[in-house]
């Protein structure tokens, strides 16, 4: 039997949409949601994988289309 892999989130990034590996989710008592990612991004031209945290919002974020879907812009 294989590991489930992480669910995957699109979080939309300065216009660009980035695919993120979910690694936790928080849900708070005010109705917060925060998700805990690994996430590829450029910085300063040079790509690296950072660790970041990321409130809810779905205007920037939705759950990730299936392999080989399309990100809509």
């Amino acid at each position: 039997m294989s590991a489930k892999p992480d669910p995957v989130l699109s979080i939309r990034i300065k216009g660009r949409w980035h695919w993120a590996a979910v690694q936790r989710r928080e849900d708070h008592p005010d109705g917060r949601v925060i998700y805990h990612v690994e996430i590829t991004l450029t910085v300063d031209g040079v790509p690296g994988t950072y660790e970041k945290r990321f409130v809810w919002n779905p205007a920037t974020m939705h759950p990730a289309p299936p392999v080989g879907g399309a990100l809509q812009s």
